[in-house]
């Protein structure tokens, strides 16, 4: 039961600390996705000690009930396997086998984990215990550091009794606490169950992606798809879903749309007028570029003179104008109109106690009049009264 205690589900990263001494250089590699302590951000402790151990007693892969005997005192889960000049220590009492050169993935285990990755073992949250504990975890980062939030990642592999308890437990303490689960498809049964007050909303922005990006459907299929997804969900759940045209997941916008910063710009503008909290992708607001993963996970270009400070510039505009008019955009209604399968062209209508804004955007090849005039908010591509390919303008009336 100690040892089980210790086995620690975060939800925001995963479940247990891969630790890897590195037998030549006596370096060790201690993986901070993973942990040991949900109630100790700094593992690194951990990891020195048992390398410590390791060099004090010339200890070797093969002296097994040595290397268990600090780690059970030290109430420490470590998986491992012994790889070249590696020691990777595993002590939860099974055998796994590495494939090629990594020890991401592995046979013939005894116990249920995460794909096929032993350091990350799947836990009972039927064990009241073992939910007790997360449970208390959950509530800890609230109360000791007053955070508003957890992102609950593959959270469709919980179930949903638990989800629901640590809804429970986390509006306990903040009535306004924010639940985000990554959930890619319709998430129905978490957002209308007290178990979520959000996902990750893919197939919303997937949607976006399919015409503006992609250019595989008209503006009508376009606008037939979000409608569809926002018909799924009450109003105060679409106000909230989380909007993100890229993400550590996904290859980056500025690269799905093949460097074109014109369309990576009218597309960003269109999730913002969406309902919904938009989310912009770390370096995404300075040009940085990226495929799947690993490519949409590299360094953010921290180098100034290499960022793009138009980029910049006008993502400081468009998050202006999204806080400028609050009320519109987060409670106001929204229509689609002037929906046009000819010019693949739409206009988004937002509206909220008689306000209304009026944004055009011209996906096609021919540059088109707006159907909208008033107070010009922000555009791009505007030129003689008219709206040019990848261009768009937002009104105010």
């Amino acid at each position: 039961m100690e040892l089980l205690k210790l086995l620690i589900l975060s939800f925001v990263i995963s479940f247990a600390f891969l630790i890897v001494v590195d037998r030549v250089t006596g370096n060790l590699v201690d993986e901070y996705y993973d942990s040991i302590d949900y109630e100790e951000r700094e593992t690194n402790r951990y990891a020195r000690q048992f390398q410590n151990y390791i060099e004090k007693n010339d200890l070797k892969s093969t002296d097994k009930k040595k290397l268990d005997k600090w780690v059970l005192k030290k109430r420490v889960l470590l998986i491992a396997i012994y790889k070249k000049n590696r020691i990777v220590y595993n002590c939860s009492g099974v055998s796994a086998s590495a494939l090629e050169d990594q020890a991401e993935h592995a046979e013939n285990l005894t116990y249920e984990v995460f794909s096929t990755t032993p350091h990350m073992p799947k836990l009972n949250t039927a064990n009241e215990e073992t939910a007790e504990y997360l449970l208390e975890i959950a509530q800890y980062w609230i109360k000791e550091f007053d955070i508003d939030a957890w992102r609950l990642d593959v959270a469709n592999e919980i179930d949903h009794h638990f989800w629901k308890r640590f809804y429970a437990a986390t509006h306990e303490l903040k009535s306004d606490f924010y639940i985000l689960g990554e959930v890619w498809h319709s998430a129905q049964e978490w957002v209308e169950q007290e178990e979520f007050d959000a996902v990750m909303n893919y197939p919303f922005t997937e949607s976006i992606a399919l015409d503006f990006v992609n250019h595989e459907t008209t503006a009508k299929e376009m606008v037939s798809m979000l409608s569809e997804h926002l018909m799924k969900y009450r109003d105060q759940t679409n106000e909230v879903m989380l909007n993100a045209m890229d993400t550590h997941d996904t290859a980056r916008l500025l690269t799905l749309c093949h460097g074109n910063k014109e369309l990576q710009r009218q597309t960003l503008a269109f999730m913002f007028t969406q309902p919904g909290a938009p989310c912009v992708y770390y370096g995404t607001e300075v040009g940085l570029d990226g495929g799947f993963d690993p490519g949409c996970r590299k360094c953010m270009i921290w180098d100034e003179e290499k960022q793009d400070h138009e980029m910049f510039a006008f993502m400081q505009k468009l998050i202006k104008l999204r806080k400028d008019y609050a009320d519109i955009w987060s409670k106001g209604k929204v229509e689609y109109r002037n929906v046009c399968d000819e010019t693949n062209s739409l206009e988004v209508v937002r509206s909220f106690d008689g306000a209304e804004l009026h944004c055009f955007f011209n996906m096609g090849e021919k540059a088109l009049e707006a159907p909208c005039s008033g107070e010009v908010l922000l555009g791009q591509n505007l030129k003689d009264d008219k709206i040019e390919k990848d261009g768009f303008i937002i009104v105010k009336k």
